[in-house]
């Protein structure tokens, strides 16, 4: 099991306030009580397409503090794919020239 956010216990994909359901959170960390930044190595480069995957749909987004769950969400190939996904779509230098 890929040890990435996806396939951890303290991931939770939104969290509410009870008080005030309008203030949540998406990609929220129990363990670090913050949200889970998802854009940290997908978004430094350029696609040629506007969709991609985030680091938590590539499994990039992990973590020392990684806590398996009982069933992981998606399977390792799932991240694979994706990542290689990004791979394919990313604007190479040789893009632009």
């Amino acid at each position: 099991m890929k040890k990435t956010c996806f396939n951890c216990a303290y991931y939770c994909f939104e969290l509410c306030n009870p008080q005030n359901p309008e203030m949540h959170f998406h990609n929220w960390c129990e363990k670090w009580q913050t949200f889970v930044p998802d854009m940290e190595i997908a978004g430094q480069y350029d696609y040629r397409e506007d969709v991609f995957n985030t680091d938590l749909e590539t499994g990039d987004a992990v973590c020392f503090l990684f806590k398996p769950v009982k069933t992981p969400l998606y399977d390792d190939a799932w991240f694979e794919n994706n990542k290689q996904k990004n791979l394919s779509n990313r604007v190479e230098d040789t893009d632009t020239h």
